[in-house]
């Protein structure tokens, strides 16, 4: 099972996608689900998640920044972007 942590600042859509998808028939396990990038950052750093799952525009930091700062904290990560070639 991978682990998956959800990044949003919009409530409404956070707790939506919490709650719409069987995240088990996934395979997935939601580690954490949080409102911003710092926050995200934080949880990252009592369990990395296999998969990142964030927004794009967040309170102080990007959704494309977190995978940056993700990846500058666990080197073996692969930022898989399925939108860029």
């Amino acid at each position: 099972m991978y682990k998956l942590l959800l990044v949003d600042d919009e409530p409404i859509i956070r707790e939506g996608l919490e709650r719409i998808i069987d995240w088990e028939k996934l395979d997935l396990k939601l580690t954490a689900s949080c409102p911003n990038a710092i926050a995200a950052l934080d949880s990252m750093t009592d369990d990395m998640p296999d998969i990142l799952l964030p927004g794009i525009r967040l309170p102080g930091m990007t959704g494309l920044g977190i995978g940056s700062a993700c990846g500058d904290a666990a080197p073996h990560a692969s930022n898989a972007d399925p939108l860029w070639p």
